[in-house]
């Protein structure tokens, strides 16, 4: 279903505009999840940093804002962790940008499941357009 999205848009344009959220993050893992005192089988996205002026921050996820060592390496913990996406679930990064990428062009709202502080919110978001990479 990818193919069939971003190749005409090749063809007719020469570019494909992917939608953007406007954040880094990381899937959770059972170590990061023992950090910051999660469930061991909790899945989701952690929001680790959100981009300043992106639709994230339009939108008022937020990131992480404590630091915690996991494995022997320093990493951000405590920010909001995106568990589902117009009622779907997310369990990986990945899973989130390919339904983004499959389902969702620049400028469509998207419905985020956020677990933020051990409570569910609902945060609408207004997708961007991805940043071209120099």
């Amino acid at each position: 279903a990818i193919i069939q999205k971003v190749v005409p848009a090749l063809i007719n344009d020469g570019k494909y505009a992917y939608p953007y959220i406007g954040i880094s993050g990381a899937t959770l893992s059972y170590n990061l999840n023992k950090a910051m005192n999660l469930s061991e089988d909790q899945r989701g996205v952690l929001v680790a940093e959100v981009t300043s002026g992106g639709p994230a921050e339009k939108a008022g996820l937020k990131g992480s804002d404590q630091q915690a060592q996991v494995g022997g390496s320093n990493v951000a913990v405590g920010g909001d962790i995106i568990v589902g996406i117009d009622g779907n679930k997310v369990n990986t990064f990945e899973e989130m940008v390919g339904y983004l990428i499959e389902k969702k062009s620049p400028g469509d709202t998207a419905l985020l499941d956020v677990l933020r502080d051990g409570k569910n919110v609902e945060v609408t978001i207004t997708l961007g357009t991805r940043p071209v990479q120099p």
